[in-house]
């Protein structure tokens, strides 16, 4: 089983697990079932609908399960749950609004218990970025990828629960940001990036006074874009003087938006989204939150198709913890062939140049 980015996909190559597209009432409708092959309709649809790729057989544990994913059912129902809550927030009553933090609540509260039962979890986002809905699973992403971060902390369950609960709920002040602003193909002019920067204060103004959500999810939704060298915004805060789930978001959050497909640019390799939050570091990013970070993530999961320097193309099956950039390769061409980018001196000089055959 290997991992394809969409445009590498072809018709007749057969599907290893289930493609769903998501609906808030009824949760999902299976497009490809696994064991199906592609057809060129099929593979224009899932382009059309900004799937990242999809998982399909290469003769080779087609049948494997796939490292850092949360539970199916479990990932279907936060979907839904986040869908129904940024389609009917604005212009529903305080109660109902209460009334859907509690069922988000209910979903994070799951989500910590799948993340924290596997002490080995590292974070698969290509796995979260196989389905449509850019907004929905980007929420979940940023959830999950905090939600790691903060086990590795040590956090207890309530301080998880709020922190879920922010990533969850971090961006949904844009829905009062207008749609060909947030949807803009193109660069912002200066004025729609004026605008655009105001979403986490009306995120935070829609439950300010309200007592709805617990303080640190609040001063986390309303910090998320504030850097550590203080040139961040809404207010320019800096250091320490960030609130902790606005540092931990942050990483988050610009890690799964650079490796996601926008209407304005394609998805940024891992390795590229990687080096540029290293390279933030002291600047944009918290130092010692970033080595949790890399601690929590797996740019390329187990059964992602991959091309090195030396010209091989072959299929992750290991992943290192503490070396998230060099994982353990098999030969695409030869199974018995593999490649230990890590611990293995001859490939030190070795890197991850892309995904896919070309």
């Amino acid at each position: 089983m290997i991992f394809l980015p969409t445009h590498q996909l072809a018709a007749g190559m057969v599907i290893s697990r289930d493609i769903r597209l998501y609906d808030y009432e009824n949760y999902t409708t299976v497009l490809l079932r696994k064991g199906e092959a592609l057809t060129e309709n099929y593979i224009k649809r899932l382009m059309a609908c900004g799937f990242a790729g999809a998982y399909v057989n290469d003769g080779v544990n087609d049948d494997a399960t796939i490292e850092g994913s949360i539970n199916e059912e479990l990932r279907m129902k936060a979907v839904a749950g986040i869908k129904q809550l940024y389609v009917n927030f604005k212009g529903t009553s305080d109660a109902m609004v209460v009334k859907q933090i509690d069922s988000i609540g209910e979903i994070t509260e799951n989500l910590i218990r799948d993340i924290s039962s596997n002490s080995q979890f590292m974070a698969n986002i290509i796995d979260l970025k196989m389905y449509d809905d850019y907004t929905y699973h980007h929420s979940l992403s940023v959830a999950v990828l905090s939600l790691a971060m903060g086990i590795t902390m040590d956090f207890d369950f309530n301080t998880l629960y709020e922190l879920g609960l922010c990533a969850i709920l971090h961006d949904i002040g844009k829905l009062d940001v207008p749609l060909d602003i947030i949807n803009k193909p193109a660069k912002l002019t200066t004025q729609e990036y004026e605008i655009i920067k105001l979403h986490p204060v009306y995120g935070a103004n829609y439950f300010k006074g309200k007592k709805m959500i617990p303080l640190n999810t609040y001063d986390g939704i309303l910090s998320h874009h504030e850097k550590f060298d203080g040139t961040g915004y809404p207010y320019g805060i800096a250091g320490s003087n960030i609130p902790l789930f606005g540092r931990i978001l942050i990483i988050a959050d610009v890690y799964d938006a650079l490796t996601s497909n926008r209407p304005y640019r394609r998805p940024n390799l891992p390795s590229e989204a990687i080096e540029y939050i290293m390279g933030g570091v002291g600047t944009f990013f918290d130092e010692e939150l970033v080595k949790v970070f890399l601690k929590k993530v797996a740019p390329y999961p187990v059964g992602t198709c991959v091309r090195l320097s030396n010209g091989i193309i072959g299929v992750v099956v290991k992943n290192h913890e503490s070396q998230p950039l060099r994982p353990v390769v098999r030969n695409i061409e030869d199974e018995t062939l593999l490649y230990d980018l890590f611990n293995d001196s001859e490939m030190r000089s070795v890197v991850v140049t892309g995904l896919g055959y070309n």
